[in-house]
């Protein structure tokens, strides 16, 4: 090969690789323009690229799963109703939150589990055996344990005491939701890293006027954010120095009985949590009840 055609090859990589360099940094700049000069179409570029590069799953796919994955979809799908909250739980920060936004971000990960029995009763019987050694005090315990048993919900207590006989995680999760005009985004690092570099992290630290109070982004953060505000809704981390992208609900966790009729979520909602119970009733998945049963 000459020298001619050697110091072209050379020049097209190099140009190649500036573009490839200029394509990383163009969605990010995307947002930086349409902020700086309030340019909406920009802002829905952005998001509405995220949008089409990510499908959700389709019935062939969904016909091809497991019985106890498509489970796992059809529950969570029932669930995640971030446009009727009050179905599930009543949000400390009200239950039309998202009822404005374009685009809700949704989990792209989802752990389940498969357990030997959600009957609170014995699952309590099984913490007692584990923790109390004492067996002149093991008939108190009982007894006072044993009175919380009208509840389906297992808090922190009775959580670890559970015998699980499989464990597993969807790791590509992307459910079938239909919100409407508001558009499905799957939580991807590839464009939660790139908001949160555009967002920064300028907070108030947690306490700060009160307590109480959980940490909040200020200056430049906070305006970026409310400029974002317009297309999905973002709340900054209780502790501070993070993001929660997430549209909540989050499903953490869903834990079926062995025999795969009743399911329990364990879910998070900003900076609450609470527990859903699911029966299957004429082989349909049924929200029995829902409730929050935590705070931070």
């Amino acid at each position: 090969m000459g020298s001619f055609m050697k110091t072209l090859l050379l020049n097209i990589i190099i140009v190649l690789f500036a573009f490839s360099a200029l394509g990383q940094r163009s969605d990010i700049d995307l947002l930086k323009y349409s902020y700086k000069k309030g340019n909406k179409d920009s802002l829905e570029s952005f998001f509405s690229k995220w949008e089409k590069e990510y499908e959700q799953i389709s019935v062939d796919q969904f016909n091809n799963l497991s019985d106890t994955l498509k489970d796992v979809y059809t529950i969570f799908t029932d669930f995640y109703t971030p446009l009727d909250l009050k179905r599930i739980c009543s949000s400390e920060w009200g239950d039309s939150i998202y009822n404005s936004v374009d685009y809700v971000i949704v989990q792209n990960r989802i752990d389940f589990s498969i357990v030997s029995t959600l009957d609170k009763r014995k699952i309590i019987l099984n913490y007692l055996e584990k923790n109390v050694k004492d067996s002149s005090k093991y008939e108190y315990y009982q007894n006072f344990f044993m009175k919380d048993t009208s509840s389906y919900t297992l808090g922190f207590i009775y959580y670890n005491s559970i015998k699980y006989l499989h464990e597993d995680s969807i790791m590509d999760f992307r459910p079938s939701l239909d919100f409407g005009n508001v558009g499905i985004l799957f939580y991807k690092s590839k464009y939660t890293e790139i908001i949160g570099k555009f967002l920064k992290n300028k907070h108030y630290k947690l306490g700060i006027g009160g307590i109480m109070n959980p940490a909040k982004a200020k200056g430049k953060s906070k305006a970026r954010l409310d400029w974002i505000s317009s297309e999905i809704k973002i709340f900054y981390g209780h502790w501070g120095g993070y993001w929660q992208l997430t549209t909540y609900p989050r499903v953490n966790r869903i834990i079926f009985d062995e025999e795969r009729k009743t399911a329990l979520i364990f879910f998070r909602m900003i900076y609450e949590g609470g527990e859903a119970l699911y029966k299957k009733i004429d082989n349909q998945w049924t929200l029995i009840d829902s409730k929050i049963t935590w705070i931070e």
